[in-house]
């Protein structure tokens, strides 16, 4: 199967390494334009360079921080890829603690698909995937 995202422009938070940027290079491999962000910006640098993309430095936990770089940008796909396992690699699950991603008050996870007022940053088909994960302890 082989997908064709031309013409499309990709968001790929969490990307300087791993699963996010192996998920931008998949976009980027399918004809996507890839827009990259992480605070790692040394990695995010390779990624954008591999990608043939833009790199935004930028921390999705940071509300303000989001708006004014996203500000006048839209969207087809969002991979909200970040958080999880900043400075927390090697520890263990139990003390893993939840990081909260502004990305997701600019697109956020609706299957109806956001308006245009909760989302300024969407087209009304933009789709958004949400990679991150949360790990709480029961």
């Amino acid at each position: 199967m082989t997908f064709d995202f031309t013409g499309k422009s990709v968001l790929v938070t969490g990307a300087a390494h791993g699963f996010g940027r192996s998920i931008a290079l998949s976009f980027a491999k399918c004809g996507a334009q890839v827009t990259v962000c992480d605070i790692a910006a040394a990695g995010l640098a390779e990624t954008a360079q591999l990608v043939g993309g833009l790199s935004l430095v930028l921390d999705v936990g940071k509300r303000a921080a989001v708006q004014a770089a996203l500000a006048g940008q839209a969207y087809d796909i969002l991979v909200n890829n970040a958080g999880g396992v900043l400075h927390q690699t090697g520890r263990p699950l139990e003390e893993v603690s939840h990081i909260e991603n502004s990305i997701q008050h600019i697109l956020p996870s609706q299957p109806t698909g956001p308006s245009q007022n909760e989302a300024p940053n969407a087209r009304p088909t933009t789709q958004y995937l949400d990679a991150s994960a949360t790990c709480t302890q029961a």
